[in-house]
């Protein structure tokens, strides 16, 4: 089954800590008007329009015209060198001119001057070149403006659009969204003391709620053993939009780690995002849920993931994991990949654990890089030919003997809660950046950081280094 919602604006998505290097060094101390060039990258997924930035452009004293506290003017000779730069490139076809009101505070907008110099320059671009975009953005020292312009025949007209970034921290609002929930809201959903989150409130702070509630859309990739476990955390710790993306449906052998699901579900087969989707109604019903039962290199599943805020992928087969992972570093998408582990020598287990990895666009590190992806089994798990897979694949966590996908849930929850911790940790100040962190429950349990693999890791790696 698969549900779609249709995206209204075109989506600027930054990579980690860019955004804030950006407004820091264009928002700081020098009360004068301050000027950027971006340069970016459009991908077209369905209806959904995205824009990802790869580098800034900062001028010298020397490049400004004119440079006043609300007035500036560029020397051409700088517009010109970028703009050089965005054609000879073959990564980039998007120009994103940036600039400052640092006089404002809580509202932003675009000036008639704003709109003549840039609708005039649109129709110049269009003129004469082909498939060369151009947005602008306008900070003030707490929202944002931004826009596209489009050349419709003979009209050059500006759309809206969003600024997305990796963390909530970086997070600004545009000029005409609301800070926050509306106040009735807020008191029904998070201090009412009748709330299914007025517990969380008082645990979390209510900032920290209104970061987790506010327009964040968190997809899993997987809701098996695991992914079943995240789902139901997220709903009842406070997020609203959820996603879910796995073709698998319901075995009666699938009951002993699966969270949601009846021996009913199990029997008449029912895939797996729709036993979850309607357990989680269940639990909220205002929570708004999107299911996608197909594999996640399907085009349905691609256009989901890059309408993402957070991507948790809890699968257990390196190809889904690979393709999840290659979408969310081309849509600058911040990820969270979740594995457990168990290895059985003679007929003992020898190793119960698992591990939850946090990795954002522009972190320069990857499950590539530290060596969790087997290119060797994404070949063999994606082969057409299932004779050629069911030689090639040892199926399951197992590895030391046969056996048909061993799980135990508390190693699976354990896990689950884990990433999810790691989740709202991403919405807490001054939580720390811990990248690998491990559970073993072998002759003690522990959780550790896994700093060896940080420092073993490739750095030269050609998936996230770009």
């Amino acid at each position: 089954m698969l549900i779609k919602e249709d995206i209204q604006r075109p989506l600027i998505r930054f990579k980690h800590r860019a955004l804030a290097e950006l407004r820091s060094t264009l928002l700081g101390a020098e009360q004068r008007e301050s000027f950027a060039v971006l340069i970016a990258k459009r991908e077209i997924i369905g209806k959904t329009e995205v824009f990802t930035v790869h580098d800034t452009r900062l001028p010298t004293p020397h490049d400004y015209e004119e440079r006043k506290r609300a007035y500036l003017r560029m020397r051409k000779s700088f517009i010109h060198q970028c703009l050089t730069e965005v054609v000879k490139r073959l990564d980039v076809d998007t120009l994103i001119e940036v600039h400052t009101h640092p006089f404002a505070t809580d509202q932003v907008f675009f000036s008639n001057i704003d709109d003549q110099d840039e609708r005039r320059y649109n129709k110049w671009l269009n003129s004469h070149f082909e498939n060369l975009h151009y947005l602008s953005i306008v900070f003030s020292q707490k929202r944002y403006q931004a826009r596209i312009w489009r050349h419709d025949g003979e009209m050059d007209l500006p759309v809206s659009a969003t600024i997305k970034t990796q963390t909530v921290s970086e997070r600004i609002p545009g000029s005409n969204e609301k800070p926050g929930l509306e106040a009735s809201q807020e008191e029904r959903l998070l201090n009412h003391v009748d709330s299914i989150f007025n517990r969380g409130s008082l645990a979390l702070g209510l900032e920290t709620m209104r970061g987790i509630m506010l327009d964040q859309t968190i997809t899993l990739v997987g809701v098996g053993g695991i992914g079943s476990v995240v789902a139901e955390h997220l709903v009842q710790m406070g997020f609203q939009r959820l996603t879910l993306i796995d073709p698998d449906r319901l075995e009666v052998s699938n009951l002993n780690r699966f969270v949601g699901a009846t021996f009913a579900q199990a029997q008449a087969g029912y895939h797996k995002v729709e036993a979850v989707a309607e357990h989680l109604r269940k639990l909220n019903p205002e929570v708004h849920v999107q299911v996608c039962a197909d594999g996640v290199e399907s085009e349905m599943a691609h256009e989901f993931l890059a309408n993402s805020d957070w991507i948790i992928v809890s699968t257990d087969n390196h190809f889904s994991r690979w393709t999840t992972q290659q979408i969310a570093l081309r849509y600058f998408i911040p990820m969270i990949a979740a594995g457990v582990n168990i290895t059985v020598k003679d007929n003992q287990v020898e190793d119960m654990s698992g591990e939850v990895i946090t990795a954002r666009s522009g972190d320069s590190w990857c499950l590539n890089c530290l060596g969790r992806i087997n290119l060797a089994r994404i070949a063999a798990e994606s082969h057409p030919d299932q004779a050629i897979r069911s030689q090639t694949l040892q199926r399951g966590y197992v590895t030391g003997m046969e056996m048909k996908e061993p799980a135990v849930k508390t190693l699976n929850t354990m896990i689950a809660t884990m990433a999810v911790d790691r989740l709202v940790d991403q919405f807490l100040p001054n939580r720390p950046d811990i990248p690998i962190l491990v559970y073993e429950h072998n002759q003690v349990s522990a959780i550790y950081e896994d700093r060896t693999s940080m420092e073993q890791r490739a750095l030269s790696c050609s998936y996230c280094s770009i």
